[in-house]
């Protein structure tokens, strides 16, 4: 029988406003991370995590061998950051995850920043996920079995404004999401339906429009062998006296 163990992570981001009149408007400090649920420390099944940021950030790309797992800069934009996460067992697959980092509240672009609100608290934007380890080898049963070495492993500035996970926000926001993915495969299904429908129909309309075509070249054949063809003139008989002049 399949054994699955599963083991819970955070991840997400925190921007820090600093002002619109930074140098190289540089306006918020912000960190990309991956944590426990509990802030526990994952190192115990994690052996790394890799942080592919934006290419124009210095270092465009992080490695974290050990825990706090964060990369932490300074910038003025937006942009999808990948995480990707690999296993003490190297034969596990890595695990990739893909973050917006977020450096204004919804609905609060840099068009109408208040900046009182901005400067109160950062901009928290956390997802909740499962690592699923399918069938685990029993060196990494035993390491996945073992107790977090530690807690409170993120840096002060962060952990403050972690947000507080309990199993039924966590199955209300899966439940969500299953239901976002459920509509947008039937939305996709439909859309397919629709294009095929459209293939469909212009095979037929291409496949009668060559029978036409293919009934038209017969019907000419056809009439082109009743069509009496005109004779040439036989040449003058030998037998006929060219008319005399005199």
């Amino acid at each position: 029988m399949p054994v699955q163990v599963v083991r819970p992570i955070a991840y997400g981001s925190m921007a820090f406003f600093l002002g619109s009149r930074q140098e190289n408007n540089h306006t918020h400090r912000w960190s990309i991370y991956v944590r426990g649920i509990e802030d526990e420390d994952l190192s115990y099944f994690i052996k790394k995590v890799v942080f592919h940021l934006h290419p124009s950030c210095q270092p465009p790309v992080v490695v974290c061998d050990k825990p706090p797992y964060v990369a932490t800069q300074t910038g003025w934009g937006e942009f999808d950051c990948k995480i990707s996460l690999y296993f003490m067992d190297e034969k596990e697959t890595s695990v990739e995850l893909i973050h917006a980092l977020n450096l204004y509240p919804p609905g609060m672009g840099t068009a109408i920043v208040n900046q009182a609100t901005l400067s109160k608290k950062p901009v928290v934007c956390e997802n909740y996920d499962e690592i699923v380890f399918n069938d685990p080898s029993e060196e990494f049963m035993e390491i996945l079995k073992a107790a977090a070495p530690g807690e409170n492993v993120s840096p002060e500035e962060l952990s403050p404004y972690f947000t507080t996970f309990n199993e039924v926000d966590c199955m209300k926001a899966l439940v969500s999401a299953q239901n976002f993915i459920n509509k947008e495969i039937e939305e996709a299904c439909q859309q397919l339906k629709k294009v095929n429908d459209e293939v469909r129909i212009l095979k037929q309309e291409k496949k009668l429009e060559r029978q036409n075509h293919a009934k038209l070249i017969e019907a000419a054949i056809a009439n082109q062998g009743t069509i009496a063809l005109p004779t040439a003139p036989s040449p003058a008989s030998p037998d006929l006296k060219r008319p005399r002049i005199d």
